[in-house]
């Protein structure tokens, strides 16, 4: 190992942080909705056709409240499996086969939760703007590729959102033990 001589005691970079800082807007291209572009004008069929792009954007907290609160009945209905799933997504990241029961489970409670996928997209496709029915009518004619990279996105960003909320309860929650701590070394416990 080298010493250097000056050297500066700096922190590491905190990956963590800078990838969910990283972006405020994305441009997601949709490869398979190149077909559908069709040459404008009689110069257009000179020109090379480009790949179709959708931009994305973060939500805000009220856009999650007010996701949250469109999608609240669907939410408690999936939370009442969500155990089950729980058990079969460990059951599969520990590299056990599941039945055909457990795909089926898994596959009908992924066709009850994408109202919600398509709710947050709405809000999250900032260009070109899309109603919810648009972005249903975008999913339909994308090919499996390009509906699993729109639906990664939205994965991220909510697992994003959630490492942050689990951040800041962490936070709070040692700021209660010291509280609690300061308190019972004053009452003499």
């Amino acid at each position: 190992m080298v010493s250097t001589t000056g050297q500066l005691d700096a922190p590491l970079v905190d990956i963590g942080a800078v990838q969910r800082e990283y972006w405020e807007r994305k441009t997601i291209e949709l490869p398979s909705l190149k077909r559908l572009q069709k040459p404008k004008g009689w110069r257009g069929w000179f020109q090379k056709t480009h790949t179709p792009v959708c931009v994305i954007r973060r939500l805000n907290s009220t856009e999650w409240d007010d996701i949250n609160n469109k999608f609240l009945d669907l939410r408690a209905e999936l939370a009442k499996d969500s155990i089950l799933l729980q058990n079969i997504m460990a059951k599969m990241m520990s590299a056990e086969e599941i039945t055909s029961e457990e795909k089926k489970i898994i596959a009908h409670a992924q066709a009850k939760a994408m109202p919600i996928y398509i709710g947050m997209l709405e809000v999250m496709i900032e260009e070109p703007k899309m109603n919810y029915a648009e972005v249903q009518a975008l999913l339909d004619v994308c090919d499996q590729n390009d509906k699993d990279n729109l639906m990664a996105q939205v994965n991220t960003l909510t697992s994003e959102k959630m490492s942050v909320a689990q951040a800041v309860a962490n936070e709070r929650m040692s700021e209660v033990n010291t509280l609690r701590a300061d308190m019972m070394k004053d009452v003499g416990f």
